[in-house]
């Protein structure tokens, strides 16, 4: 874990192909460490209709993914946030 490299955070309104790969096996990988499945729709994720922040991917360098965060949006007065952190930067990032 290399905490002396610059935390980057980078905001979407739809995740790319290549993005979603990449956060599928980055939860995974969360997952199989915490032995418990978070809630993903992942139907809502690739199908984004809402043009603000929906996605916020947080990088440790140029290439590791360290924390996701997931918005939903239900209703209009409604929304759920599901957010992973990878297990080796939980302390002190996060």
């Amino acid at each position: 874990m290399e905490t002396q490299d610059k935390l980057k955070i980078y905001a979407f309104s739809k995740l790319s192909k290549r993005r979603l790969v990449e956060v599928k096996r980055f939860l995974s990988r969360c997952e199989k460490f915490d032995h418990h499945a978070a809630r993903f729709y992942w139907d809502n994720i690739q199908d984004r209709k809402n043009r603000g922040v929906n996605e916020v991917l947080c990088y440790v360098g140029d290439k590791t993914l360290v924390a996701y965060m997931a918005l939903y949006h239900f209703e209009e007065n409604e929304a759920e946030v599901t957010l992973m952190v990878d297990p080796n930067y939980r302390s002190p990032l996060f």
